[in-house]
């Protein structure tokens, strides 16, 4: 996604995705991301879609070699750069 950040691919409703809301930093080399959907009070299309997110990644851990992020509680290794 370019230098100092990442995609964020998430899977649900195709008019109400889950987006990333916040980016924090925890020990060097991780990233703590965390979505948010619609909510129950919206109607929301019962299709299967995927929605791809651009998050810029805090200074810190950008400058890691290999990142572990954290989405909602599932974390992946990620190469940097």
């Amino acid at each position: 996604a370019g230098a100092g950040s990442i995609y964020v691919m998430t899977w649900g409703s195709g008019s109400c995705p889950n987006l990333p809301t916040s980016v924090s930093t925890g020990d060097a080399g991780e990233v703590v991301i965390r979505t948010v959907g619609a909510g129950d009070d919206v109607a929301c299309s019962d299709d299967l879609a995927v929605t791809t997110s651009v998050v810029r990644l805090p200074t810190a851990a950008s400058q890691a070699h290999v990142l572990l992020v954290q989405i909602d509680g599932t974390t992946t290794r990620v190469p940097a750069g």
